[in-house]
């Protein structure tokens, strides 16, 4: 038991290559190869289904979500599809990590996880397949400010003559997420909160001046236009943590979530087989849930 639990985390929560475990255990004088490893994680896939189901069922009475992907390789052939790139989608609530490899990207992914489900809040950044899925299940997305934030910044480092004015909005982005700060350190006092929400009503209202002015600029550039036209339009999302305090002003969480996984996936180049994709979400769940 204590080999497979070694075997279990040493790749799916520290991100090393189970052949490099192997080596080092063949230094100690255990040799075992690696298809003993592969035919015991086979066996032991199936034994996960019920807890990743009651992973999904504790994580469903949950009232938001942070959610991110990234790509995954699995080198099996499927039907129908061209390449051996997947995605591996993460769930991050307060009461679990859940993660699911899928070989699509499309909006019918989120929206098979949160089957069931006619409510709810999911913090993400501004792809189409969460704005599909909220349509689709009645759901409110609440998107990432830090986003918002690399828009300008790559706005500044790409075109010089902007690099002020794209610096003065990651200010006032900043001056945003230090006003939220206070107002939430003092949550528990009625006056207090009041009063530091209407601050942060105060600094939204002056940013959404400020993008409206912008827009009406016939001189602005081309690439600045850009992202205040995104901004405007998702300010509706990004304005969701006024009305729920709980909720974040990012997806920080989720993408931290997926950080450990995007290690192990360069070290060991992603899945052989579907059946091992599957394990390998499973592994991630568990161990980063409980980590």
């Amino acid at each position: 038991m204590s080999i497979w639990t070694e075997l279990i985390v040493d790749k799916f929560l520290y991100g090393r290559p189970t052949h490099r475990l192997l080596q080092s255990w063949k230094g100690l004088g255990l040799d075992v190869s690696a298809g003993t490893v592969a035919g015991g994680f086979a066996h032991l896939a199936p034994m996960f289904a019920p807890l990743m189901q009651a992973f999904l069922d504790r994580q469903h009475l949950d009232s938001h979500w942070h959610a991110d992907e990234t790509g995954w390789k699995v080198f099996e052939r499927v039907d129908g599809k061209k390449t051996n790139r997947w995605y591996l989608w993460v769930y991050r609530s307060n009461s679990a990590i859940y993660f699911d490899l899928e070989p699509s990207r499309a909006a019918a992914v989120p929206e098979a996880h949160f089957k069931g489900l006619s409510e709810g809040i999911v913090i993400c950044d501004r792809y189409s397949a969460y704005k599909k899925m909220a349509r689709t299940l009645g759901f409110l997305l609440a998107f990432c400010w830090a986003h918002v934030r690399r828009d300008f910044l790559t706005l500044a480092q790409g075109y010089p003559q902007l690099e002020a004015w794209s610096l003065a909005w990651v200010e006032r982005i900043g001056i945003l997420y230090h006003l939220n700060k206070v107002r939430l350190a003092v949550q528990g006092d009625g006056v207090a909160f009041a009063r530091d929400t209407a601050s942060v009503e105060r600094h939204l209202q002056s940013m959404s001046a400020h993008c409206d002015l912008a827009l009406q600029d016939k001189a602005l550039h081309e690439a600045a236009r850009k992202v205040m036209t995104s901004l405007r339009h998702h300010w509706h999302g990004l304005s969701v943590f006024m009305a729920h305090p709980d909720i974040a002003l990012d997806n920080n969480s989720a993408e931290n979530a997926v950080r450990g996984p995007v290690v192990g996936r360069k070290n060991y180049y992603g899945s052989g087989s579907i059946w091992s994709a599957q394990f390998t979400a499973s592994m991630f769940t568990v161990l980063l849930t409980l980590d």
